[in-house]
Formats: structure tokens, sequence, C-alpha cells
């Protein structure tokens, strides 16, 4: 069964490996690129752990434009309820490093029994 996500303007690219500049195959299965095109506000900072404003090299506060980052890895998320409607993959531009999945895409994920390395899949709370 197939499943269609709305990634909206985010693309997937397939990046071939080769053996050499020739272009001789290589044993290793193609990599992917994601091109993530797709942001929303969506943090809720005041409701979210282990969340700080990015403080500057040498800088003893942060600026006030400043994009929240993790403290630690296991930070908590809290989201808009209202901004988790309609593109299935996407990124706040105010908090670095983290990527957002809809549910819908998690479980296909594990349907599929694909298990991204390097990540970890968290559940984020909604609030109103």
């Amino acid at each position: 069964m197939r499943t269609a996500f709305d990634l909206g303007q985010t693309q997937l690219f397939g990046v071939p490996i080769y053996q050499d500049e020739a272009g001789t195959p290589s044993p290793y299965p193609s990599h992917y690129l994601l091109h993530l095109m797709e942001l929303r506000d969506c943090l809720v900072p005041e409701a979210s752990e282990n969340v700080q404003k990015f403080l500057a090299w040498g800088a003893t506060e942060p600026e006030p434009d400043a994009p929240w980052v993790p403290v630690y890895d296991e930070d908590k998320l809290a989201l808009r309820a209202g901004s988790v409607h309609g593109v299935d993959l996407w990124a706040d531009p105010n908090l670095r490093r983290r990527l957002f999945f809809s549910d819908r895409l998690k479980r296909a994920l594990d349907a599929a029994e694909l298990t991204p390395k390097g990540w970890k899949l968290v559940e984020a709370k909604l609030v109103s």
C-alpha cells in the first residue's frame, strides 16, 4: 500500500556513490540529500524543556531575535497545536537542529521499518 505525503517545497535528491571520477559504480547504496524548505513558527519555548536562546561565543546575553537551541539531547518540545496541520515534514526557523514529522509520516516510517541513522525521533507535546 502506498501513502502520499505532502512535502510541500521540500525535495529529496538521490546522490549515487561512485568508485572514481569516471563514474564507475560503487558497491555502496545511493545516499540522499534532504532539501527542507517548509518552515513554520511552531515552538512554544515557555512550555518546552531544555531549550534556551542561542548565546554567541563571548556574549553574556543572547540577542533578542536569537534562535532557540537544545540545551541537552533530551529536550522536550512543545508546539502550537494549530501549527501542525499541512505538510508532513517541516522545521521551525526559530529552533536550531530540529525537524518535525507529522504523525502520519512517523507511522509510515515505522510501518516500513525505516530507522533514520543518527536521528532519535521524539514525540512533541501540543499546547493550545
